[in-house]
């Protein structure tokens, strides 16, 4: 059965996927995830926390994250900021915020 597929076609594909592997299986095993400057941890009120974080100079929060029960905040060298929310029976979040958007807020702590 021919599929629509000629050999040459199957062999530079088989080539092509051994030589994406054969790159990236190597460099992978030479990343590794940035140093974590601190975490801290934070417990929500029975209304849950929201986190609202605003770009540059805008003077506007937005509203990235709510109903949470338990926060945790990672913040890195490079200036990024990772958000673990736990929102209890409604699952969990994880989100990165860049260096752009480092004016965070967290509301609704214990």
């Amino acid at each position: 059965m021919n599929h629509g597929y000629n050999k040459n076609q199957v062999f530079m594909n088989k080539s092509l996927l051994a030589f994406i592997t054969a790159t990236l299986i190597p460099f992978s095993a030479y990343t590794k995830e940035p140093e974590k400057v601190f975490d801290l941890h934070y417990y929500c009120e029975a209304n849950g926390c929201e986190i609202a974080c605003k770009e540059g100079n805008k003077k506007e929060f937005l509203v990235i994250a709510h109903g949470a029960k338990k926060i945790v905040s990672f913040n890195y060298p490079n200036g990024n900021m990772e958000f673990f929310v736990d929102k209890g029976i409604n699952g969990k979040e994880k989100l990165i915020v860049g260096k752009h958007n480092l004016q965070c807020k967290i509301t609704g702590i214990k």
